[in-house]
């Protein structure tokens, strides 16, 4: 799309600037406690708070690689130490899940929920679409690799929400 296009011709014009080094991060999904924008995680995570009913678009089975922002902080700190030259690297937990899976993980994590899981009955426009990033440059190069798993990263944003 004209979204991605416009996207890498911005990364390969900063990659082919010869007066500075240009580290690129491409972070995905990224979540935490303190987040204002209204993500599907968010938005999962306060419908089973309050129990109301999760619903997913389609058949639930579009897929996202949900990184917290502990991760990211991590990932351009490893990036400061990096002495290698112009770099791409994909920064996600490298674990995608679907919207009904994530419904589910969520459901589990707030076990006194009256909440339940139910298709919208609406047709998702990214149904296709599966969250696959390769993160092995980042583990080999910055020595880095997410440390906090979805699980975790969502029972954080549970106990923030609560308080």
């Amino acid at each position: 799309n004209l979204y991605s296009k416009r996207k890498l011709e911005t990364e390969n014009k900063l990659l082919s600037q010869n007066n500075f080094r240009s580290i690129i991060l491409r972070i995905n999904a990224p979540y935490g406690e303190y987040q204002k924008a209204n993500t599907v995680l968010k938005i999962f995570v306060e419908k089973a708070l309050a129990n109301e009913v999760i619903k997913y678009h389609g058949t639930g089975s579009r897929q996202q690689d949900f990184t917290h922002v502990n991760d990211i902080a991590d990932a351009v700190l490893d990036c400061l130490k990096y002495t290698g030259t112009n770099d791409i690297f994909n920064i996600s937990a490298g674990k995608p899940v679907s919207m009904k899976q994530l419904a589910e993980i969520i459901l589990s994590l707030v076990p006194a929920s009256a909440s339940k899981i139910e298709n919208s009955g609406l047709a998702d426009s990214q149904e296709n679409y599966r969250a696959l990033f390769d993160i092995s440059k980042a583990k080999n190069k910055l020595n880095w690799e997410p440390r906090i798993s979805l699980e975790e990263g969502i029972s954080k944003l549970i106990n923030h929400l609560q308080n």
